[in-house]
């Protein structure tokens, strides 16, 4: 939602109401912003990693995995890295973030479940690959390829002391959608018992 959005959606809210977001927004704990949908610019990134750290600490761990799948200019990556921040401030929980793209924009397509006629192959390409990369290093590693080619060797990359605890999905595609869901089919003691998934794109006409 644009902050205009959010601002007409406070309008409609109570007095009350909206001086208490208020309040918590400007003073309250990390959680509390999270559970009103405050953290930005990704609130659906906060829930899934606040989720993915609290059942790692459930598990005795110190350390979970979050994938970000379709990177494009990166606006979502480097979101995913500073609220990663504010979830290891709140929680002591350290994360191994990883983000996956082709790095060309969308692939070719592979029938009508992909919906050419909204996109086109090259859609969403990475605009400037050196600097997003520099931008993330030391943060986030970033996977390049085709995710039907990059997710299995991945897979082997996977811990079970940094268990997977959150995915999101924006890779607009169905076929690409499949292949990103291929990185839930491993071994059971490389995941968290309950993964957060963050898919977009579902709720329009198309969906």
């Amino acid at each position: 939602m644009s902050s205009y959005g959010r601002w007409l959606s406070a309008l409609n809210q109570p007095f009350h109401m909206l001086a208490i977001e208020v309040l918590i927004k400007c003073f309250g704990s990390f959680r509390a912003r999270e559970s009103l949908g405050l953290v930005q610019p990704r609130p659906n990134y906060a829930y899934g990693l606040l989720r993915a750290a609290d059942i790692s600490l459930w598990l005795g761990r110190s350390k979970a995995t979050v994938i970000e799948f379709g990177v494009a200019a990166g606006a979502g990556l480097l979101a995913m890295i500073e609220t990663a921040e504010q979830v290891t401030r709140a929680t002591g929980v350290a994360f191994r973030i990883v983000g996956f793209d082709s790095g060309r924009g969308l692939p070719a397509f592979e029938g009508y479940k992909d919906h050419p006629e909204l996109w086109a192959p090259g859609d969403f390409a990475m605009s400037d690959r050196a600097r997003l990369e520099e931008r993330v290093r030391g943060k986030a590693e970033l996977v390049f390829g085709d995710i039907a080619d990059t997710v299995g060797p991945f897979m082997d990359s996977l811990n079970p002391e940094a268990p997977l605890g959150f995915i999101a999905v924006d890779v607009d595609l169905y076929s690409a959608t499949v292949a990103c869901l291929r990185v839930l089919t491993g071994r059971p003691e490389l995941y968290n018992p309950a993964v957060a998934v963050y898919l977009d794109d579902i709720t329009t006409y198309f969906g």
